[in-house]
C-alpha cells in the first residue's frame, strides 16, 4: 500500500500527545493498488508484523453528508469514492484506513503499538506516525454528576423518558444510538490532527473523520470481544456553541466537570438528543488537561439518582434511570488516537478501570465490570495503567477463552467487561427509542 521514503523522524509533542518514543515516517501511497486491490498487505517499520486489510467502498457524499450507503459503481472514477480498509494483522492488530481524495487517514492498534495515518498539508506528504501510548494524559471518572448538573437535567423542558417501552423488559437488542457534538475548539484541533494545519472556517471534514474513526473503533471492540449483537450507530452530529474558556480552574478535575455539567444541563442538547433518539451523548472538546470524563453507571449511582423513583429491587447498577447521566466529554486528540471515545462510552455502559484503579466491587455495576491489562504488553479499552510503551488494544476485557489477543486471554472471571456489556446494552440501548428514520445529517457505521 505504501513505501517509506525517508528515515524515521523524532516527534517532539504534536496534536496527538506524541511522546518521547514517538516517531514518524514520510510515506508514498500506491494509488494503483488502492484503486484496484480488494485487500492490502503492509509491513509496519521496525516491527515484524504484516497487516492485511479488506476494502470497503462508500461514496464520498455518504461519509461527509451521512445518510446513505452506496455500493461502488464500476463506471464511476475512483476519485469519486472513499476507499476504506478494515482488517487484522498477524499479531491481532486492528487496522482502519480511509483514503479520501488521495489522502489517507486512519489508525492501527495492537501488538505493534498505536499508529496513525494522516496527510500533512504543510509538508504536502503522507505521514505514518507511531504514537507513544505513555504520553496521553489521564482520564477522569466520577461517582456523581458535577454540582448543579443533575438539577439542570431534571428541569429541562423536554421529554427525558420514552413512552410505551418497558425499559427492564427482556430483549435481544444490544444496539446503542450515539449523538456526538463538538465545540469550535474541537473542530479546529481536528484539522490539525488530520491535516497538520488549521481548517478553513466552517470546515467540519476533519472532525467528522475523527468521529467516524472513533465509532469504528467502538464497533471493532464490540466485535473483537464477541459482544453478541453489540453495535453502535451514529444518530446525530452537530456543532454546539459551548465556549471551553468558560470552564473554571487550571486542573482537569476542575475543568472537565464544568464541561460535562454544561453538556448535561443544556436544553438545546437535550431537545436534539430526544429528536435523534440518542441513548448516549458525547462531546468532543480541545482541553488537553485530560483525555476524557464520564459518570459511570454503577450500583452507587443507581441507588442515589436524585428525583427518580427506583424500584426497591432490580437495581444492580444497570438501570434505565441512568439515562439522565448518559453523557461524556472526550478530548479530540485522544478520541481516536487512544480510543478514549470508546473508553468513555464504556463508562456510561457500566464499565470500570482495571483493579485497583476501579471502584470497590460493591460499588461497581457488577463485581466483574473491570478492564484488564498485561503489564508492559497490552491494556484493554477500559484499562489505564500498563507500564511504559504499553499499547491499548481494541478489546473489552473478557473471560471467554475464545477471545484472544495475540494468543493471550484478555480478561478473567473478575475482569469481564464483555459480560457486563451483554447485560447493559439491552437496558442502555433503550434510554431512547431507536429512530424510525435516518435524519439527513445522520449516518450508520
Amino acid at each position: 500500500m505504501f513505501a517509506i521514503t525517508g528515515p524515521p523522524e523524532p516527534v517532539g509533542g504534536g496534536p496527538d500527545f506524541s511522546g518521547p518514543a514517538s516517531v514518524q515516517y514520510q510515506v508514498l501511497l500506491n494509488f494503483d493498488a488502492i484503486a484496484s486491490d480488494q485487500s492490502l498487505t503492509m509491513t509496519l517499520p521496525g516491527f515484524n508484523e504484516e497487516v492485511v486489510a479488506v476494502r470497503e467502498m462508500k461514496d464520498l457524499e455518504c461519509c461527509f453528508l451521512p445518510g446513505f450507503t452506496v455500493m461502488p459503481d464500476p463506471d464511476a472514477p475512483p476519485e469519486d469514492f472513499i476507499y476504506k480498509w478494515i482488517g487484522k494483522g498477524e499479531n491481532s492488530s486492528d487496522v482502519f484506513i480511509a483514503v479520501r481524495e488521495g489522502k489517507a487517514t486512519g489508525w492501527i492498534f495492537g501488538a505493534s503499538g498505536q499508529w496513525r495515518f494522516y496527510y500533512d498539508e504543510l509538508l504536502q506528504t503522507q505521514i505514518l506516525r507511531y504514537i507513544d501510548p505513555s504520553s496521553f494524559p489521564d482520564v477522569l471518572h466520577s461517582y456523581e454528576l458535577p454540582p448543579g448538573a443533575m438539577q439542570k437535567a431534571l428541569t429541562n423542558p423536554v421529554s427525558r423518558r420514552k413512552t410505551g417501552v418497558d425499559p427492564l423488559a427482556a430483549t435481544d437488542e444490544r444496539e446503542i444510538n450515539v449523538m456526538v457534538v463538538f465545540t469550535e475548539d474541537a473542530r479546529v484541533e481536528a484539522g490539525q490532527i488530520i491535516n497538520g494545519q488549521f481548517p478553513p472556517p466552517g470546515d467540519t471534514t476533519a472532525v467528522l473523520n475523527i468521529i467516524e474513526d472513533a465509532m469504528e473503533q467502538l464497533n471493532v471492540a464490540f466485535s473483537n470481544s464477541e459482544i453478541q449483537l453489540g453495535r453502535a450507530k451514529l444518530a446525530h452530529v452537530e456543532q454546539v456553541p459551548y465556549l471551553e474558556v468558560t470552564a473554571t480552574g487550571t486542573q482537569a478535575f476542575e475543568r472537565y466537570p464544568d464541561h460535562l455539567g454544561w453538556l448535561i444541563g443544556d436544553a438545546n442538547v437535550a431537545i436534539d438528543r430526544d429528536n435523534a433518539q440518542a441513548d448516549v451523548v458525547v462531546m468532543l472538546i480541545d482541553d488537553d488537561t485530560a483525555c476524557g470524563f464520564a459518570v459511570t453507571q454503577r450500583t452507587r449511582n443507581c441507588n442515589q439518582l436524585l428525583g427518580i423513583n427506583l424500584p426497591a429491587q432490580g437495581c444492580d447498577g444497570i438501570h434505565p434511570g441512568f439515562d439522565i447521566n448518559a453523557f461524556n466529554v472526550v478530548n479530540t486528540q485522544c478520541a481516536a488516537a487512544n480510543a478514549d471515545f470508546a473508553h468513555e462510552v464504556g463508562h456510561v455502559l457500566g464499565l470500570e478501570h482495571e483493579p485497583p484503579q476501579g471502584v470497590p466491587a460493591a460499588d461497581a455495576s457488577f463485581p466483574w465490570s473491570y478492564g484488564f491489562q498485561q503489564f508492559n504488553v497490552f491494556k484493554t479499552i477500559m484499562a489505564i495503567t500498563c507500564g511504559m510503551n504499553c499499547p491499548r488494544i481494541l478489546y473489552f476485557s473478557s473471560a471467554d477463552p475464545n477471545v484472544l489477543f495475540n494468543g493471550q486471554m484478555v480478561g478473567n472471571v473478575n475482569q469481564d467487561n464483555a459480560r457486563t456489556l451483554q447485560a447493559s446494552l439491552p437496558v442502555s440501548g433503550k434510554f431512547r427509542v431507536n429512530p424510525d428514520i435516518l435524519y439527513k445529517d445522520s449516518f450508520e457505521l
